[in-house]
This record gives structure tokens, sequence and C-alpha cells, in this order.
């Protein structure tokens, strides 16, 4: 099982600088901190037909220049959106079209 992840966004870099500075929330403590640097892409069709199924295909491209190619897969009717079967790969030579 891979190691969980949380991810958010932050619209402003000085909401970021005073987020970073304040204590974790709910008695979290940090065990450890890691930097990685990657670019997500995330593809679907002209019509976004993967989108309406509940579908998200994601191409990560790490700073070491690994590829990982995740599918996650909606189940249908839920009230929360959000992946409920995720396929996870290592990808190489990943060409879109420009």
């Amino acid at each position: 099982m891979p190691p969980a992840e949380f991810r958010c966004d932050v619209p402003t870099p000085e909401l970021l600088v005073a987020l970073a500075a304040e204590p974790l929330p709910l008695g979290l403590r940090q065990l450890g901190m890691e930097r990685r640097f990657y670019r997500d892409v995330y593809v679907d069709t002209n019509d976004n037909v993967l989108a309406t199924r509940g579908i998200t295909c994601r191409i990560r491209y790490g700073a070491d220049d690994r590829r990982q190619l995740t599918l996650g897969i909606a189940e249908p009717g839920l009230p929360v959106p959000g992946a409920q079967e995720v396929f996870e790969a290592e990808a190489t030579g990943v060409d879109l079209p420009a």
C-alpha cells in the first residue's frame, strides 16, 4: 500500500507562510518532513467523458524524471466525490500530443 498523501491548495503565498507557522490541529504530531517536486497532468477526452463518469487519469512527472500513471474510479451515485478505486503504475515514455 502506498504511503498516505495529504494535498490541499493554498490560494496565496501569504496564507501558506501563516499556515506553516501554526501548530498542527487536532493534536497531530509531525514525525518528519519530506520535500518533493512533481508536476501532475490530468487527462480527459475533449468532451470530458471520463470526468462525467467519475474517472480521473493523472500522469505525475517527478523531479527524478520518473512517471506514474494513476487511474481513479468513483462509485456512481455517491454523494461525496472522490475515487473509490485507485490503480497506479510506473510509466515510461509517456508522450502526449501538444
